[in-house]
Order: structure tokens, then C-alpha cells, then sequence
């Protein structure tokens, strides 16, 4: 989409002006309050390219204030970014993150997220997590239950990529003809 590729070299400029003037880390925050989405997945996108400016500790606050945001694709770039940022971690910084991050990653889970960019990003965590041994790190994220896209049994988990969007789509258009009933 050529919204993605403006924005994301936006991102990348704001970015690599942040990294040689930290200073401007607080003019991509001010882009937080932007009246358009598209500049505030801009500056979300960029808070994680400065992360290892400022510790994460911007983009900590870009998931903070969009994970619940009506527009998915600002949704799915925190998801994205937030998947890589655990993925990328040793293991005493994923089990913190888990913890901290719960919030977002909860809703992502329990919440009726029917975006399919977003419960990719979450499965491929999740699946990731667990085939590395943090299945009980997983578990309090797990254990108020997941949303009836993911639910059932094989765990959703433990599906493959693709019969795991297909899970997806079906129960989507399953929801859609009862809704129409």
C-alpha cells in the first residue's frame, strides 16, 4: 500500500534524525497527539526505529497509547513491532516485557480483534514463544481466555500459518452469515 511505504520512510528519516539529536525523539512524541492516524502510525513506526536511542522507552509509550486505536493498521504496527521487539530479546527481557506488555497483548488476545495483520503478528509470537520454551511465560496471557477467532482445539498456537489465517477468515465470515440471520 503506498501509504505504508511514505509513512515507513518517513519513519526512517525521523528516525535517523533522532539518532544523531536525541532531542528529536520529543518532536516524533508531539506527532503522538497528530490529528490523522497516518501520522501517528508514522510516529509510532519511528519510536521503534529509535529504540535503541532512547531504550525503548518511546515506543513503550507508542504502544501504550495506540494498541486500542480504531485504525488496525496503526494497531498492527505496534503488534508487529512489539513482536519483534520480545522476539528479539534474551530471555530475562521477554519475561519482562510478557509482564509489562501484558495490557496490549491481552486486548490483542481477548478483545474481538478481527484484524488478520494483527492476530498474525500475536500468533507468531505466540507460536514462536512457545516452540522456544516460554510456554509458561505464555500462560497468564492465556489464561482469561482468547477471543472466538483463536479458541478451539487444535490450539492456535500450534497451527500452521496458513491453516491458522484460514481459522480466521472462517469464523469471520461464520460471524458475518449469522449476524445476517
Amino acid at each position: 500500500h503506498p501509504v505504508w511505504s511514505v509513512t515507513e520512510a518517513a519513519a526512517a528519516v525521523l528516525a535517523s534524525i533522532a539518532d544523531e539529536n536525541p532531542d528529536a525523539c520529543r518532536h516524533i512524541k508531539n506527532l503522538f497527539d497528530h490529528e490523522l492516524w497516518r501520522v501517528q502510525y508514522g510516529a509510532a513506526e519511528a519510536s521503534f526505529l529509535v529504540r535503541f536511542t532512547d531504550r525503548n522507552q518511546l515506543f513503550r509509550e507508542a504502544v501504550g497509547r495506540f494498541y486500542q486505536h480504531p485504525e488496525p493498521l496503526l494497531r498492527g504496527d505496534c503488534a508487529e513491532n512489539l513482536a519483534a521487539w520480545i522476539l528479539d530479546s534474551g530471555p530475562a527481557e521477554r519475561r519482562d516485557l510478557l509482564r509489562t506488555m501484558e495490557q496490549p497483548l491481552s486486548y490483542w488476545l481477548h478483545n474481538e480483534e478481527e484484524d488478520c495483520w494483527i492476530l498474525d503478528h500475536v500468533y507468531r509470537l505466540f507460536r514462536t514463544l512457545v516452540a522456544e520454551g516460554f510456554e509458561e511465560d505464555c500462560k497468564p496471557l492465556l489464561a482469561n481466555g482468547v477471543s472466538h477467532l483463536l479458541d478451539g482445539d487444535p490450539v492456535w498456537h500450534s497451527l500452521d500459518r496458513q491453516s491458522f489465517l484460514r481459522r480466521i477468515e472462517d469464523r469471520k465470515r461464520a460471524k458475518a452469515a449469522a449476524a445476517l440471520t
